[in-house]
């Protein structure tokens, strides 16, 4: 069954929730409902779903995301935008969503996670730069600030990385080599844990501000915050995220995507990519990697 359009959803919550969506005008959708705005306020609103798995997972994001936000407010966060919670959550009581809260509206553009076009290919690796240059700062200015544990997005935990069947014996020696890095170098800390185009305000070309926080929190690996960006732009990332942070985080960026793919490979349930391309993403790494497996 095909998930509603933004439309259709928004329709369905017009009639549903009058009184909170009143003159809103649709913003997006995504998993978890749909968000609706105006000026200076946006209404975040989420569908009641019928799997009760699925359904508390979902009530466990809002409650994470209030959390964060509740956490940030007021907090100096090196000049990075963030959304301020108006009021408190609410939950609902109607048949097709199950809770909403408010928040303020910051004034930017998003993006897609990747260009539509073409054209715009060296504009996206500007944009992506400068996203890690925001989040080297965000970083930097929760780095002592309690925020709970992250809800991971996705089952990958970027702490090992493992030796596969599907891999010959050389291979493995440098998957072993390669989880000695990730162990010994690992940082904890804070992140925002989903920063893909989608959830960075961008004005006049520049990363200036933060929504969703729905995965957000402390995690053993803070370098899994580069796993929901796509792997074309890894390197993009990388540079604005070292220019900003005068720090080396190149190979624990390629050692954490190593482990995540690695899990992914062994993971009897894994739907999401085929299994060869895994093992070729995995052969990149080890050979970027190369300089600190020899070691």
């Amino acid at each position: 069954m095909e998930k509603p359009s933004l439309d259709e959803l928004f329709k369905a919550a017009l009639n549903a929730l009058p009184e909170i969506v009143g003159n809103m005008q649709p913003l997006g959708h995504g998993d978890f409902g749909i968000a609706v705005g105006n000026e200076g306020t946006v209404h975040k609103i989420l569908y009641r779903l019928e799997d009760e798995k699925e359904a508390a997972h979902s009530f466990r994001q809002f409650e994470r995301e209030t959390a964060i936000l509740k956490a940030l407010a007021g907090q100096k966060l090196e000049d990075i935008e963030v959304p301020v919670l108006i009021g408190d959550p609410e939950i609902l009581s109607s048949q097709k969503f199950m809770a909403t809260y408010s928040m303020t509206r910051l004034h930017g553009r998003t993006n897609p996670i990747v260009p539509l076009d073409k054209n715009l290919l060296d504009d996206f690796e500007q944009k992506y730069k400068s996203t890690g240059a925001l989040l080297a700062r965000f970083h930097r200015a929760v780095r002592d600030m309690d925020l709970g544990e992250a809800l991971p997005k996705g089952f990958p935990d970027g702490t090992s990385v493992l030796q596969s069947s599907f891999f010959d014996e050389e291979t493995n020696n440098k998957l072993s080599s390669a989880n000695h890095y990730l162990q010994a170098n690992m940082r904890s800390g804070n992140i925002h844990g989903d920063a893909n185009l989608g959830n960075v305000i961008e004005r006049d070309g520049i990363a200036i501000g933060l929504i969703d926080f729905s995965f957000a929190g402390h995690v053993e690996n803070m370098m899994t915050e580069f796993w929901t960006a796509p792997t074309q732009y890894h390197q993009s990332l990388i540079q604005g995220y070292e220019a900003e942070s005068g720090e080396s985080i190149e190979m624990m960026v390629h050692a954490t995507s190593l482990s995540m793919w690695s899990h992914l490979i062994v993971n009897p349930d894994n739907k999401l990519e085929a299994i060869d391309d895994m093992k070729l993403k995995a052969q990149k790494l080890l050979l970027q990697m190369a300089p600190v497996l020899r070691t």
